[in-house]
């Protein structure tokens, strides 16, 4: 079975995922090595669970959802932290390596 309740683990995942080929991707926005949220990724089977980033509030903390999943890379979202106050937009390799972020979006 599998849960999302132990830190480091991801907790609280966000609605919805992004199917790639057999894999669906998703964040929690809590859990991870920060308790600032992960990127995971499951079969559709329900195997092969692994969490393929926990965010740093330097890099954003409350991922609210994937984006798209293209060409092994994986785009989203955080609501905050980041250089600023107001969220990031990141990708990252669908194998968790690489992990960028675009912008950094400022508190109006």
């Amino acid at each position: 079975m599998l849960q999302f309740s132990n830190v480091p683990a991801a907790r609280l995942p966000q609605t919805g995922l992004t199917l790639d080929n057999n894999t669906l991707y998703g964040v929690a926005n809590a859990g991870g090595i920060s308790n600032a949220g992960a990127v995971f990724r499951i079969d559709t089977g329900g195997t092969g669970y692994a969490i393929i980033h926990s965010f740093t509030n330097r890099e954003g903390s409350a991922p609210a959802g994937v984006v798209l999943v293209t060409n092994n890379i994986v785009y989203g979202t955080t609501l905050n932290q980041g250089t600023g106050p107001g969220g990031t937009i990141f990708r990252l390799a669908t194998n968790g390596a690489n992990f960028t972020v675009l912008k950094n979006s400022p508190m109006p």
